[in-house]
């Protein structure tokens, strides 16, 4: 289970870990990744949803691989959802399991695995992961790495920016994200080359 910041990148190793493994991601938000996955469980009955995995999972145990679900953003998933993947994590081939789940979330998530329905399942997690936010000295080097691929080689952000972004964000990247793009809009609004801590306190105030 891993909650937090950095999940897509540490999903994207997990899923790579093995050559034998074969990944099932599930997203609960729409993304650019998976999309049959996604389709499925946007047009699909829970239990319809369900019996596919079944199906793909035993597909590819024949192939003599181990699939691993991924659920992303599972902290948004109903509780009775819960159950049910307790039930699809004792899918047995062989008399072993072969469904490892991997759940990734924000921090709420550890709250509904509180919940009476969600017991059996998180009596089977064997391993916890919370994933810290960006140091202050690292929020320079993210904001810099997504102004080079926007094509910008300048550093766009005065220090006091930075700061401000991380003191703002509690250098967790979601908002960090969103922070710098308001400061942006902030600073061209005032026709300003620089982003001051200022643009991003106005940014603040929109935005949260």
């Amino acid at each position: 289970m891993v909650s937090n910041s950095f999940k897509p990148m540490q999903l994207r190793g997990t899923a790579s870990f093995r050559r034998s493994s074969a990944a099932l991601f599930l997203s609960v938000m729409l993304s650019s990744d998976n999309v049959l996955l996604l389709t499925l469980w946007n047009s699909m009955s829970l239990t319809r949803l369900m019996h596919t995995i079944r199906e793909t999972v035993s597909e590819i145990a024949k192939r003599r691989q181990v699939p691993v679900l991924i659920i992303d953003e599972a902290s948004l998933l109903r509780i009775e959802v819960f159950a049910q993947l307790h039930t699809l994590g004792q899918f047995e081939m062989d008399s072993k399991p072969v469904l490892p789940i991997i759940l990734a979330g924000q921090n709420n998530l550890l709250d509904k695995l509180l919940y009476i329905t969600s017991r059996p399942l998180a009596s089977r997690v064997i391993g916890r992961s919370h994933l810290e936010g960006l140091k202050r000295k690292d929020m320079a080097g993210y904001l810099k790495h997504h102004l080079q691929i926007a094509g910008i080689k300048e550093q766009l952000f005065s220090e006091e920016a930075i700061l401000a972004i991380h003191q703002g964000s509690g250098g967790l990247l979601r908002r960090a994200n969103l922070l710098a793009k308001g400061a942006l809009i902030a600073a061209a609004r005032e026709k300003c080359t620089v982003v001051s801590a200022e643009h991003v306190r106005m940014a603040s105030t929109e935005i949260f």
